[in-house]
């Protein structure tokens, strides 16, 4: 669909559409108030820190009007993000960057700061998919010795734990985290995948680190909707060490 792996089409529909929040009839393109998130479309993050600009504008241009796609190219030069205010004027980059783009007739009606561009929800979906494509490229090559026995091993996994993978690889690349996966994949052995489990259940730092994280001020460096994808990850991950590990001893 849409030039789409059917496998990235379905971890879409499945959750990250949902998560991520862009829809036909409402938000399209916004700066999300957290952290280092630049101008963000469908989910494709155009922030300096969020990386494969390019890539994602090549995605966006197959969708977006060219009078956006002109503006659009020009906000993201330098990647404005949402967590520095370099003129020191109580507006982040990101946000001033997207209010000087010129965009205004895609505004919502009462809004500074969401647009929509008339994409209907397939097309969003469609532009997350795409993106979730190059991601899943390069977790195939991060969980096994060469990307055609990673996307294997990555087929062999339950849905739901792909699902769940792929949403927070998707929202934060984590390249540590995978390299566990690699790792209790190969072994095969419980002890690696509770160290994968370790990791979700801590993927942004400890309980502590995160709290101190989502109270940060004056702008939290990390949402709570971030942090209840990496728990509903380490569930599917709990979930599959379960049905591997325990329900095959007691059988």
């Amino acid at each position: 669909r849409g030039g789409a792996s059917e496998v990235a089409t379905r971890i879409v529909d499945a959750g990250i559409a949902g998560h991520e929040g862009y829809t036909e009839d409402r938000i399209q393109m916004n700066v999300p108030p957290i952290g280092a998130s630049g101008i963000t479309i469908a989910g494709l993050d155009l922030g300096g820190k969020a990386g494969a600009i390019d890539t994602k504008l090549d995605i966006l241009r197959k969708f977006l009007p060219d009078d956006v796609i002109t503006k659009l190219e020009d906000a993201v030069e330098g990647g404005p993000r949402y967590d520095r205010d370099t003129n020191n004027n109580g507006t982040s980059d990101a946000d001033e960057a997207l209010s000087n783009a010129g965009l205004d007739d895609y505004l919502l009606k009462g809004k500074t700061d969401e647009y929509n561009f008339g994409l209907t929800q397939k097309q969003l979906n469609q532009i997350s998919s795409l993106y979730l494509d190059v991601v899943l490229d390069d977790m195939y090559g991060r969980l096994a010795d060469t990307t055609d026995a990673g996307e294997e091993a990555f087929g062999n996994l339950p849905e739901g734990l792909q699902n769940a993978m792929a949403d927070v690889q998707f929202m934060t690349p984590g390249p540590t985290t995978l390299k566990s996966v690699k790792t209790a994949i190969a072994s095969g052995k419980r002890e690696d995948w509770d160290k994968v489990l370790n990791n979700y259940n801590n993927y942004y730092g400890t309980p502590a680190e995160v709290n101190a994280k989502l109270s940060a001020k004056p702008k939290p460096k990390l949402s709570q909707s971030n942090v209840d994808r990496t728990k509903a990850a380490a569930a599917q991950v709990e979930k599959y060490i379960f049905d591997t590990f325990i329900t095959q001893t007691n059988v």
